[in-house]
């Protein structure tokens, strides 16, 4: 049986290379879709992309889609960036089932 994959998780599932401005030196940094920051080259101050909200925070089979260790390391960011926003990144848990879209 085949494991309902989310279309929300593809960025993370199938990584791209990303450019990001750093906002020290303005040099171009390169983060993988899957990375949520990386040390610029020139100045080497940590450089931050850009993360959308994802179905990650919140569903329950954000595990199995995108696999342990990429899940682990999206959702203590998410946990850091919702503890500093001072927000409660608690969400209900609810069952994507196949053929059904995300929400």
């Amino acid at each position: 049986m085949s494991v309902f994959k989310c279309p929300g998780s593809d960025i993370v599932r199938y990584p791209r290379p990303e450019n990001i401005p750093c906002p020290s030196c303005g040099e171009e940094v390169e983060i993988w879709s899957d990375e949520v920051e990386a040390n610029c080259p020139a100045c080497g101050k940590t450089v931050s992309r850009p993360m959308p909200s994802s179905c990650l925070q919140w569903c329950r089979h954000g595990r199995e889609c995108v696999g342990p260790e990429k899940f682990e390391r999206l959702k203590e960011w998410y946990r850091k960036r919702e503890t500093a926003a001072g927000k409660d990144d608690s969400h209900p848990k609810t069952e994507v089932k196949p053929g059904e879209k995300c929400q």
